[in-house]
This record gives structure tokens, C-alpha cells and sequence, in this order.
């Protein structure tokens, strides 16, 4: 299946068909929240669903308790103009730009019964930020909705997440993301090899692609990857000779974190992890990775370091 099952025909959701469906439950039975909140890491559609969200809050015709697509509020929320949705991250945060919010959120709607505030990124604001907000939030105006997107929730307070509903967006499926990827215009050869290379995470797939160096870093890490699967130390070492600067060096430093979170998240769960190691080999690279992550910078000898860091990540499997 390449889409969910909602009917919006100008939105497409890939892989969400767990959230419409309780989305559609809620209101069906007249118990949409008044604060949401998308979990998940960057990429795999959370902006995406937060307009779908939106239009839910505001359809005028809804079918089935799913937005229609096609009613006035529908299409305008779709082209980004519609004057009762509000996207309130703009540039950055700022404790004034999120006092502001807060004073437009007691006034009424300009064109529905409702307002919708999606907060992007929340992760971003300070906690200063997020107490100017939390009023709001405790005692919200029958006339005001809240989405909040989020990629890393333990920068967010708990007064803040205990008064939203926490919906974490589901990883995609391969075949999910093929279909997202040729949906939004690359052929199918690339979008598949991309998925086999990349993962199943659409937006990061994207701006690998429009970048030839990240690309070449992503080449350079499965490599290492594989070699810390194989426990094949040279062929890691011949991978890293690619890092011919410090910034390629951070750069795969980078991914490589990631593949071994990823890999403790999915085993967490039951999955297969990209890297098929036990967890305790998977935290030691952990430790291993944010050790170098945290050099980011320094005036390192970059020669010296392509045979550093798998000496050091292969010290920790021993």
C-alpha cells in the first residue's frame, strides 16, 4: 500500500494509517484533542501529517470523520493560505514571537469556528519559550487547537507533554517510501536504490540526493557499517581513507551515530538492526561515537584520524 486510506485527494500520507484511523475514531465520537503532538525523527513526514491535522480540526465536509480535500477550508489550508492556521515557528523561536501567539490565541478565529497553532520543531524553543506558552496550553480557549511536531521529546517539559496527546508517526515501509520518494518526482530505479542505501526516511533520503558530497558520506558510512557487522577492521579502514578533510570525517562521525541509535531503537522493538550486534557492543559504539562527536572542531590530523576511529570503534567489539 503507498498511501493511507484518507480521503484527500490533494495530501498524500504514506505509512499513516495507524494515525488517521485514531485520529477518525476520536472524531467520530466528538473527542478530537485540543493539543497534539507528532513525534518522530526528522524527515519522515510529521509537517506533512500536522496539515492533515489541521484540516481534520476545520473541514467543512468531512467523509467518513477524515478531511474532505476539496471544501474551501480543505484547499486553503493545502495552498498555505488559510487565515485560521497559524504556523508559529517562522525563522526561529523567540520568547517575543511566542508571546505574541499567545495574546493572538484570545482573539477569535478570522474564518472558522476554530484556529489551528502548529508549533514546528518545538525542540527548538528554550524552556523560557515553552513557559511563555504553557498558560495557553493549560487553559485553552474553546476557539484554539495546538499541533506540535517534535523529533527529540526530552527537550520539551513534562507540563507541556502531559497536556497534549502524544501520537508518534510510524517509520515507513520500504515499498512506502519508494512510493513517497516517486510521488514527489524521482524515477523508481533511484528511488529504490535510494531506500536499499538509505533507509526508509523520505526527507533524509531527499537531501542526501540533492547533495553529491553527503552522498559520497553516506557511501563512506555504510561501508564502515558493514565492516563493524563483518568485524572486518581493514575493510573500515580502507572505507575512512574517503575522509580526506575534517569535515568529511564529522560528517560520517555523524551518520554513523545515527546507524548505531537506529540500531538500538529498532532492537528495542524487535526489528533487524542495521548493525547486527548485541546491545552492549551497540552502547559501547555509542559512547565510542559521541566521544568524537564532541571534537567536532578541534585541530585534528585528519591522516591520523582515518585510522584512529576504526581502531577505536573495533577496540570496543573485542
Amino acid at each position: 500500500m503507498s498511501a493511507s486510506n484518507a480521503s484527500c485527494d490533494s495530501i498524500k500520507l504514506f505509512g499513516k494509517q495507524r494515525e488517521t484511523a485514531l485520529l477518525a475514531e476520536t472524531a467520530e465520537s466528538d473527542r478530537l484533542p485540543h493539543g497534539i503532538m507528532l513525534t518522530g525523527e526528522k524527515g519522515i513526514g510529521k509537517r506533512t501529517f500536522a496539515k492533515w491535522c489541521a484540516m481534520l480540526y476545520l473541514c467543512r465536509e468531512p467523509e467518513n470523520n477524515m478531511p474532505c480535500g476539496r471544501c474551501r477550508s480543505c484547499r486553503n489550508i493545502i495552498s498555505g493560505e488559510h487565515a485560521d492556521v497559524i504556523y508559529a515557528k517562522g525563522e526561529k523561536y523567540s520568547k517575543e514571537s511566542v508571546r505574541d501567539n499567545v495574546c493572538f490565541a484570545s482573539t477569535l478565529p478570522n474564518d472558522s469556528d476554530t484556529r489551528v497553532f502548529i508549533y514546528e520543531d518545538c525542540e527548538e524553543m528554550t524552556e523560557e519559550q515553552q513557559n511563555v506558552l504553557l498558560k495557553a496550553i493549560e487553559e485553552p480557549s474553546k476557539y484554539n487547537r495546538y499541533i506540535f511536531t517534535c523529533s527529540n521529546t526530552s527537550q520539551i517539559l513534562e507540563t507541556i507533554k502531559s497536556r497534549l496527546v502524544c501520537i508518534p508517526i510510524s517509520d515507513m515501509t520500504a515499498e512506502e517510501c519508494v512510493s513517497c520518494l516517486e510521488y514527489n518526482g524521482y524515477d523508481s530505479d533511484t528511488a529504490k536504490r535510494a531506500v536499499e542505501l538509505y533507509g526508509t526516511n523520505p526527507g533524509r533520503i531527499r537531501d542526501i540526493l540533492s547533495d553529491e558530497k553527503r552522498i559520497k558520506l553516506y557511501d563512506t558510512a555504510k561501508k564502515v557499517t558493514e565492516a563493524l557487522s563483518k568485524k572486518d577492521e581493514y575493510s573500515a579502514a580502507v572505507a575512512m581513507t574517503a575522509c580526506t578533510t575534517r569535515e568529511d570525517l564529522y560528517g560520517v562521525i555523524t551518520i554513523l551515530y545515527e546507524n548505531v541509535t537506529e540500531s538500538l531503537r529498532v532492537l528495542e522493538t524487535g526489528g533487524e538492526p542495521l548493525l547486527c550486534l548485541t546491545k552492549a557492543r551497540l552502547y559501547a559504539l555509542y559512547e565510542v561515537l559521541s566521544g568524537f562527536a564532541l571534537m567536532d572542531g578541534t585541530n585534528i590530523n585528519v591522516k591520523l584520524m582515518q585510522a584512529y576511529i576504526p581502531a577505536k570503534l573495533f577496540a570496543v567489539l573485542q
